[in-house]
């Protein structure tokens, strides 16, 4: 399964590597492997979510959103809009 942080944090398992909020969980450029403990700790602490859950609760967030305001969002976060897309397209290109 794939994780993302939700809440950054220092991992004293792994050689106090800085996670910060939206990295991959475990972060991949060592050899460190955390256990299912380790995992369930992190998640019942709030640090990290599975994937699909943090994609879906994007996703909900997004879509209490007006198109205007999706327009904004992703002008801020300087993703290319090409046309008139509609609000379903603006959030997926913002998820």
């Amino acid at each position: 399964m794939n994780y993302k942080v939700i809440n950054g944090f220092y991992d004293a398992e792994d050689n106090k590597h800085n996670y910060s909020n939206g990295d991959a969980y475990p972060h991949g450029t060592n050899e460190y492997q955390p256990s299912e403990e380790r995992i369930k700790l992190l998640i019942n602490g709030g640090y990290i979510a599975d994937s699909e859950t943090v994609e879906a609760n994007i996703v909900s967030e997004l879509e209490k959103l007006s198109k205007a305001q999706l327009l904004d969002l992703a002008k801020t976060r300087k993703v290319e809009i090409e046309g008139n897309p509609t609000k379903a397209e603006l959030i997926d290109l913002l998820k």
